[in-house]
C-alpha cells in the first residue's frame, strides 16, 4: 500500500438523487413479493413440501393462465424443455391437496391430549450420555493403538532393531485397521447423537405446539397459522400418480385410530428418511 502523502483523492458525483434511489428500491421490493403472476402470492400450504410419485423432485406451484383461480402442484421436470424425458405426472389441484392434508392434521390436532401422550411416551433408545461414553471408549482404543504404533516404530529403529520390517509391516498393520475400525465406530456414534439432538429438539418442540394449541380455534385458523403448524410439526407429502392417494409424512411418529377426513385415501406415514 501506498503511503497516505501518494494517496489520489477524488470524489464521485451520485447518478441520481437518493430520493429516487429509495423509491426506487421500495418498488423493487413491492415487485418482488409473493410468488405467482403479477406478484400475488400463491397460497398453498405444502409449497416446497410435496414430492413427486414419479422422479421424487419436490413439486412447484403454477397458476392456470386462461382460468386464474385454478392453481396446481406441478412436477419441476415438467417446465425443463432441455430434459429428454421429462416427467408426465399429471398436475395436482392445490386445493384439494391442501384439504386432505389440513383434514389430516385437524382431526389430529384436536385429540392434543392424545397426541402429546404418543409424543411423551416415544421410545428414544440409548440416550446421548450413554453415546457419548461410547464415543470416549473408541477414542481410547485409537490412542491407545497409535501408542503402541509409535512403541513398534521405535523399536524397529534401535541399535540393535528389536523387530524385523515385515514383524513392524504386520504388527502396525493390526494397529492401523483397529483405529480404522474405531473410527468408523466414532463417525457412527456422532451421527446417531446429532439425530437424536435434533429427535429430541423437535419433540421439545411438538410439545411447546400442543401446549400453544390447547386454546386455539383450529377451524378459524388463518392461512399463515396453518402453514406454520405444517412447517413446525415438519410436514412432508408424497401423492400417488392419479392423487387420489395421498401420503404424509412428519418428523414426528403418530399411529391413530382411523379419523374421519376428506373422500381421499389417506395414510398416515413415520418419517421417511
Amino acid at each position: 500500500m501506498k503511503p497516505g502523502s501518494e494517496w489520489a483523492h477524488f470524489q464521485v458525483p451520485p447518478l441520481i438523487s437518493e430520493k429516487l434511489w429509495d423509491l426506487a428500491n421500495r418498488n423493487l421490493a413491492e415487485r418482488g413479493r409473493g410468488k405467482g403472476k403479477e406478484g400475488k402470492q400463491i397460497d398453498a400450504l405444502v409449497r416446497g413440501r410435496i414430492y413427486c410419485p414419479s422422479c421424487d423432485q419436490l413439486m412447484s406451484v403454477y397458476r392456470d393462465s386462461n382460468y386464474r383461480n385454478l392453481t396446481y402442484y406441478i412436477c419441476v421436470s415438467r417446465s425443463q424443455g432441455w430434459k429428454h424425458k421429462r416427467c408426465q405426472v399429471h398436475s395436482l389441484r392445490i386445493d384439494r391437496i391442501d384439504n386432505v392434508v389440513w383434514d389430516c392434521l385437524f382431526a389430529l390436532l384436536k385429540q392434543p391430549d392424545w397426541v402429546y401422550q404418543q409424543i411423551s411416551k416415544q421410545e428414544t433408545g440409548e440416550n446421548i450420555e450413554e453415546l457419548q461414553k461410547r464415543i470416549r471408549a473408541e477414542q481410547q482404543k485409537t490412542e491407545r493403538s497409535q501408542y503402541k504404533i509409535r512403541r513398534i516404530q521405535e523399536g524397529y529403529e534401535a541399535d540393535p532393531p528389536v523387530y524385523t520390517a515385515d514383524e513392524v509391516k504386520e504388527k502396525i498393520g493390526i494397529y492401523r485397521n483397529l483405529i480404522s475400525r474405531a473410527e468408523a465406530e466414532i463417525h457412527r456414534l456422532h451421527e446417531i447423537v446429532e439425530q437424536k439432538a435434533v429427535t429430541k429438539q423437535t419433540k421439545e418442540e411438538a410439545l411447546r405446539i400442543l401446549e400453544s394449541l390447547r386454546d386455539t380455534n383450529l377451524e378459524k385458523a388463518s392461512f399463515d397459522e396453518k402453514r406454520d403448524l405444517v412447517a413446525k410439526l415438519g410436514i412432508k407429502v408424497y401423492p400417488s400418480e392419479d392423487g387420489k392417494i395421498v401420503r404424509i409424512s412428519s418428523t414426528l411418529q403418530f399411529a391413530p385410530s382411523p379419523l374421519k377426513l376428506s373422500p381421499q385415501i389417506i395414510s398416515i406415514a413415520s418419517p421417511k428418511l
